[in-house]
């Protein structure tokens, strides 16, 4: 279980850091005080697609923090995690995906200066959608370590 975790988070930090690297060249041509942009809506928002599946990456992180806090301090042995690991792997991924799939339908995602994201009109969504799970993530795994 803790090889499939890791490889679960690998994947979604992969994907995070490849669009991190587009950097700027996804932001539509025109953006203002936007440097090297080249993009369309379309590769906008592709990127920004892409970038809040970087939210599994975190929460990933903390269900490793959780793997350890069961077997290190409870004792659980593999048979019984085999039992919840689906979960473990369903709750990164459904959250990365929903919130992604939210700034599309609302059309939300524009250059945030250094890569398309949830625009600057939409702090709340950026709130809620990775910045809240992420200080959740931070604190659990603080508290579980």
């Amino acid at each position: 279980m803790y090889h499939r975790i890791l490889i679960g988070l690998s994947i979604y930090d992969i994907i995070f850091s490849f669009t991190c690297f587009w950097g700027t060249w996804a932001v539509p041509v025109g953006t203002p005080d936007v440097y090297l942009a080249s993009g369309t809506q379309q590769t906008c928002n592709a990127q920004a697609f892409l970038q809040q599946l970087g939210l599994a990456t975190p929460i990933y992180t903390a269900e490793l923090a959780i793997y350890y806090f069961l077997v290190i301090s409870l004792g659980w042995k593999e048979e019984r995690l085999k039992k919840i690991e689906i979960i473990f792997h369903i709750i990164p991924t459904f959250l990365a995906f929903t919130s992604s799939i939210v700034g599309i339908v609302t059309n939300s995602f524009e250059s945030s200066i250094l890569w398309c994201w949830y625009g600057p009109d939409y702090e709340a969504y950026r709130f809620g959608f990775f910045y809240g799970p992420l200080w959740f993530c931070i604190v659990l795994v603080c508290v579980l370590m």
